[in-house]
């Protein structure tokens, strides 16, 4: 069954990003690239990861600095369907959900998450 707006769980999440191409890339294809390296041992397995508007300070520092004077870095605000979640650790090298059951990862808790994984 395909998730969508009506039968998933929608939630507002940041993603750090370069704001030169980076972001029409984003619109014309969705998120591709696993961003998991920068955060370290701190990542919740191998995807691409999201925060929370609560919790932006991961969002920093995934954000890939513009070539500009300053280092600007960015957010985009996006509007995902989470789908059915599954608390992953930090530290974790877990790429995929651990079952069918799942299609998505989420720290540290599932009623608070802090970020989410894809």
């Amino acid at each position: 069954m395909a998730m969508n707006a009506s039968s998933g769980r929608q939630r507002h999440v940041l993603q750090g990003t370069k704001m030169t191409n980076q972001v029409a890339a984003v619109v014309a294809h969705g998120f591709g690239q696993p961003n998991n390296e920068r955060l370290g041992s701190d990542a919740c397995g191998v995807g691409v990861h999201l925060s929370t508007p609560q919790s932006p300070y991961s969002t920093a520092l995934l954000a890939k600095a513009d070539a500009l004077p300053g280092e600007e870095r960015h957010m985009m605000l996006c509007r995902i369907i989470m789908g059915r979640a599954e608390r992953v650790e930090a530290g974790s090298v877990q790429h995929h959900p651990s079952s069918e059951e799942f299609d998505s990862g989420m720290m540290p808790s599932l009623d608070k998450p802090a970020a989410a994984l894809r």
